[in-house]
Formats: C-alpha cells, structure tokens, sequence
C-alpha cells in the first residue's frame, strides 16, 4: 500500500472508496456517540433494550411459579429480551439476569420492581446492586454489584395501580352483603420508616378510594392495617375496632403473591376475632398475581410501556401513560376506563403529534371524535386541548367510532387517527359492547366482553402496526384572480356545531382527489380561481361556503337533485381548456341504509334508535371517505378526443401517514456514573479518528486532482 502514497501514482479507485467509507463510517461513529449522551428514552423495539423483572424471591416453588407465569406474559406482549431476577433467596441474581440480557446484546435496562410498594424496603436494595446509589442502604449488608452495560430506567412498583385496586373490588365483591356494617381492611406489610411508612399509607389510602368507586356503592368505608414490624395501626388493631363497633371486617391482604403472612399471620391474628365477625378470601384469592396473573402482568406492561413511550410533548410537557391516568382518575373515570380509556388518548395523541408534525399546544389545538360524549380518552383530551368535542352517539357503537381529528389553528391541517377493528379483537368486540350496554348480552357474552376489554388495554401497551390508521389532510391552497394566495382548510369548512358535514367531506377530498389526478398528465395545473369551474349535486349552506372559496364566486354549481341519496355524490372539475375529471365513492364507501334513515329523519318520522343509527352511520362514512385510500373512482375526459378513460387514482393533499410508533420522549432516566464521560471520550476519539481519516482521503483527492491535470495537459 506505500506504493499508493508516492507522488505521482494515482490511488487506485476502491481505494478512494474505501477511504470514504471508513471517513463516513467514522464521522456516524461521532454523532451516534454524542446522540447516546444526550439521548432519552429508549424507542420500543429498538434493539439494545431489555426488560428486567426483579421479584423479591423464596424458596417456595409455587411462589415463583406465579412470578414465572408474569414472566412469560410479558415477554409474549414485547419484542424485547424479558429476564426475570431474584433479590434473594433464588436463582437467577438481579447480578445473574443483568448478564443474561447483556449476553443478548442488550445496553439499555428497563428494570420493573415487581413488589407492591416502590417504598418497600427492598427498593433501595435493589437500586444499589443496579448501580443507581453508590452506598448500600444498610452497610452491615454484602449485598452484589450487577456490571450493567448500559442505562437504567427504574419504574415505580405495583403502588396505586387502578388495576390492582380492581382485583382487590373482585375479590371483595363475594364477601360483600351491607355497605353500612361490611367495613373493607386493606391488609399490608408497611415500612419500618416514617417516610416510608407514610408513602404507604398515602398509596392505600388512595388504593381504597378506587375501591369504593369501582364497587358500584357496595364498598363505602375502606381502612388500612399493617403486619409488618412497628409499622402502625396494626392490623389485629383495626379489625378488632371495626367488631367493636359491631361492624364485619372484610380483609384483603395487598401482596403480590401468597405465602407465609397470607396464609399464616393474617388468619391467626383474624382468629381471635369471634366467630362470623370477619370474612377472608381462599386460597387463591389473598395476592394479585394468585388473584389474577393476568393483571398483574397488565400492570408489569403499563410501567415498561410507561418508558418507552410514546410520550407526546404537549406544552413543552411530556404526556406520560401514568399523568393520563391521573388525569382520568381526578375526572372520576370508573374501571376499565380509568385505564383503557386513558391509554387509548395517551397512544392516539402521540399519533396526531407525528402527523402534525411537531410538540402539541393546547391553545392552538383542537380535537374531534365520533367516540360519545363519555368515552374514558376525553378528560385526557380535554387536557391537551383547548376545543374538545365528541361527537359520536352511545348506541350503536360502529368500529368507525374511534376516530378522532387534531386541528392544529396555525396552518390548518388535519390530523386524522383511527383506532382499527385489531385493537379491538375485530369488529366482534363493538357488536359484543352493544348488546352489554342494551341489556340483551347473554353472561357468556358479557364475560368474553370484559375479556376483549383486557385485550384492548394490552394491545394499547404494546401495539401492532396494524392497528392505527392516520391520515394528514392538508388545506386546499387555491389563488384568486389577483394572484393572491388563501389556504382553505378542511375543518374551517366541514367542522360544524353539531358534527362534520359528510357531503362537504365527500367534495374536499374530490377536490383532492380531482387535482392530484390532473398534475398526473398536466404537472403544471393549479388551483387558480377563474382557470376551472367545480359541479355537484350535493347542496347546503356548507358546501356552498367550500365551492366559493375555492372556485370563486360563478365558478361553481350546485345541481338542485333532492333527495340526496349515493348518486348525489359526484364532484365535476373542468379546465379552463376542456378536460374534465369526475370524480365519485367506489361501491361500498356510502350507505344506502343511511339515506333512507335520513329521509325518515327530515320527514319526522324516525325513532330515536334511528336516528342514532342514521348518526351512527354517517360518521362511518365520513371516516371511511377521509382514511381509505381506494375510496374514489375517477375518470378524466379528454379535451380533444372527446372519449373517457379511467384516470388512476392519486394521492393527493391528504398525504398517507404511516401506522404511528411514537418516538419515545424522555422518561425518568437515572443515568449510571461516568456515562456522560464514557459518550464524551467516545466523541473525541471519534472526532479525531474522523479527523485523520479525513486527511487521507483529501491527499488521496489532491494526488488524484493532480495526476488527472497532468494527464489533461499530456
């Protein structure tokens, strides 16, 4: 290779592209390091990410058995590596697990405390051996070090989960016979600190707030007692007060799994109590992951997912799963829309911050959605903001209803979401819903409801491409006969009072559809008030508005055609020099049981179930008109030949967005010592590898320049 390096001697060309190669490769080295200092939460899917389940450990096989099962749960719902480690007592070590996943190629942990409380006094422990403290919480322990390869997002424990609170309700619901003498004990370890002992109590508290609310009435007075050490009020206190004021106590123990205090502490100290003044779940019942696995696995989830994201900004504030939640919770959401509801805005917002392509202002943003009025998504809505209206109707609800439109003010666009049938199951779980709600559900009906329900909080957490749609509508941009430019935005048209206009709808996208069909064969086109005339059968107040401020005054025509039924919608674009594109639904788009309930409506003559379908329906159209993309037959007619040809249908100024996977935005990071020095030496070595690998390709580039302007000159 000195050879190369002699004056004189031209490089030989793999060289030159090698030399670019390693230059470039070099150079990505640079920004990919600076890009892992500064980088937040991880992006799910990503690879170099993994989950770590960290349980407290026994040496009672059924015991880890159950916390196996969650294992295994979870690891089926994520694409990411899901290693389960032991604080003690059993095999694998959270130093063992944390090797597992780094012997999988992974960097970046997401490591979930499975205990009930993050104020457990293993917690601390468990943050020392994942090298977030330098100190152990009681020196006088050995505890180990885990050599964790990268950084560790440590979540909050089980806490006041809304769905722990939920198991507790079922569980209590068979002991339940007076709310004015069944008084509810949540039984549980505590801490043997005053700060963390009043964590507890806070987190039970609130526990017993969602129970009350989730038991439709039946629960109305719930308290807490502790069997762990000093922690305070013991629970032999409050269950022998709540007999002494001739009250049944009705004790819930809060564990995650069963064992000695469920099946030994607590049943003795209850049985000092007289006979038929306390009742107590089975075995089986006493702990959420023997009570329901599945739930608790839901919970485990909701923190990973609570990582990775999506968290949209809004306001400059990231929107996380857990604030949506609360957000839910302060509105006074019951179960499962405390959790599914929330999750489904949390998720959708993300959605439409991509598609409009920046941070959510809540001032400057509004939304629409054919969900009812008191869908679970709408106090998290009405938080992101400012103009909130859900326009949908209880009964029926069609799959189409979980649509929902984010109007940004400033350049007009639309950003148009849609939850699919998957997410849902199928088209099964809406059918399933309306007869719940109408009373006619068969209880193995109602049961294999709530269990797609848990599905769709689960699909929430981890869902599939396939199951979002979206879509951005842009403005129409047309220029009137002074040259002057206007933007005519799709909801400044069709957005009404009472709901979105579905002819209006049907004409903006035609318009669309019809241009975009045009600059196919004529790339020159322009929307130029006075160069075209638009022609439709379809009239209102509405539309005539949209014909005017895109054709112009005289430029447009509106065909008197009542009734309206499918045929009406047709749209007519004609060129200044003659060709004409018309544009229509493709069979299947309209409803023809829509029209004959609107005849019905206009001549009062509709029941109220008709005319919720006949809304029902609409709003179907209209998201199928907005989000399908071979929803239009056009055709286009020759000036000169005079003949028809199909036109090919375009994309148009409604550009087709992707399924989302909302960028993940910052969580909680606790960054392990000397990352930010490591990335740091990273970059500079990088700058300088870069550096010199950069000046041997210019002296390749000048002996190269050279050796060509000798042989030019030759």
């Amino acid at each position: 290779m000195a050879g190369f390096l002699r004056a004189g001697r031209r490089p030989a060309p793999w060289f030159r592209l090698v030399s670019l190669f390693v230059a470039l490769t070099l150079l990505w080295g640079v920004f990919a390091s600076l890009a892992h200092a500064s980088a937040g939460a991880p992006v799910p899917g990503r690879e170099g990410i993994g989950v770590l389940l960290v349980a407290h450990g026994t040496k009672e096989d059924s015991w880890t058995a159950a916390v196996e099962a969650v294992r295994d749960e979870l690891q089926k719902h994520l694409d990411v590596p899901v290693v389960l480690g032991y604080l003690e007592a059993v095999e694998p070590t959270i130093p063992q697990a944390v090797k597992a996943l780094a012997d999988r190629g992974v960097r970046d942990i997401v490591a979930v405390p499975f205990f009930v409380s993050s104020y457990s006094n293993h917690i601390e422990e468990i943050r020392y051996i994942l090298g977030l403290h330098e100190t152990p919480p009681d020196p006088s322990e050995d505890l180990p070090r885990a050599q964790v390869p990268g950084r560790v997002f440590f979540t909050p424990a089980v806490d006041d989960h809304p769905m722990l609170a939920a198991v507790l309700t079922a569980v209590a619901a068979p002991f339940l016979q007076d709310p004015e003498k069944d008084v509810v004990i949540l039984a549980a370890h505590g801490s043997d600190t005053p700060e963390g002992q009043a964590k507890w109590e806070e987190n039970l508290n609130s526990l017993g707030e969602l129970v009350k609310r989730f038991s439709d009435g039946r629960v109305r007075d719930v308290r807490t007692g502790y069997v762990s050490g000093e922690a305070r009020p013991a629970l032999a206190d409050v269950a022998a007060a709540v007999v002494a004021e001739g009250k049944t106590a009705v004790v819930l123990p809060v564990m995650m799994s069963e064992g000695f205090f469920t099946g030994r502490k607590i049943p003795s100290l209850l049985q000092t109590l007289p006979e038929g003044s306390w009742r107590y779940p089975p075995e089986g019942k006493r702990a959420l992951v023997t009570a329901d696995r599945q739930a608790a696995a839901t919970i485990a989830l909701w923190r990973v997912a609570e990582v990775l994201g999506p968290n949209p900004l809004v306001d400059g504030q990231p929107l996380t799963l857990d604030r949506a939640m609360r957000i839910g919770r302060d509105a006074g959401l019951g179960y499962p829309c405390i959790v599914a509801g929330t999750a489904l805005a949390w998720r959708v917002l993300a959605s439409g911050e991509e598609g409009l392509g920046g941070p959510l202002e809540r001032d400057g943003l509004a939304v629409r959605s054919f969900l009812p009025p008191n869908a679970g998504s709408r106090p998290v809505m009405e938080a992101a903001a400012k103009d909130v209206r859900y326009l949908g109707i209880p009964m029926p609800l069609l799959p189409e209803a979980p649509t929902f439109f984010f109007v940004r003010e400033g350049d007009k666009r639309v950003a148009v979401v849609r939850a699919m049938p998957e997410l849902f199951g199928g088209e099964e779980f809406f059918a399933l819903r309306n007869r719940v709600v109408s009373g006619r559900a068969s209880p193995e009906e109602a049961a294999r409801f709530q269990e797609m329900q848990r599905e769709v909080l689960v699909n929430l957490l981890a869902p599939k491409p396939s199951m979002f749609t979206a879509r951005l509508v842009d403005p129409i941009v047309v220029r009137g006969t002074g040259g002057e430019e206007r933007s005519v935005g799709y909801a400044d048209t069709m957005f009404g009072e009472q709901g979105i206009c579905l002819g209006g709808t049907f004409l903006y996208r035609a318009v669309q559809e019809a241009v975009a069909t045009l600059r196919q064969t004529r790339p020159e086109f322009a929307l130029v008030q006075g160069n075209f005339t638009l022609e439709t059968k379809l009239k209102n107040d509405r539309i005539e508005k949209f014909l005017a401020a895109v054709a112009g005054d005289g430029n447009f025509t509106m065909l008197e055609d009542p009734p309206v039924r499918p045929e009406s919608f047709v749209l007519t674009l004609t060129a200044k020099d003659g060709t004409m594109v018309r544009v229509r639904p493709q069979d299947g788009v309209l409803e023809p049981e829509f029209f004959a309930l609107r005849a019905k409506v206009k001549a009062g003559e509709a029941t109220p179930a008709e005319k919720a379908r006949a809304q029902a329906l609409k709003n179907a159209m209209i998201v199928r008109l907005l989000l399908d993309p071979k929803a239009f037959a056009v055709e286009v007619q020759s000036p000169t030949a005079g003949e028809q040809t199909s036109g090919a249908e375009a994309s148009s100024g409604g550009q087709t967005l992707r399924p989302v996977e909302p960028a993940a935005q910052p969580a909680a990071v606790l960054p392990r010592t000397g990352e930010w020095l490591t990335a740091g030496l990273l970059a500079l070595a990088g700058l300088a590898a870069a550096g010199a690998g950069a000046a041997v390709l210019v002296r390749r580039q000048d002996r190269s320049a050279e050796d060509d302007s000798r042989g030019f000159a030759a």
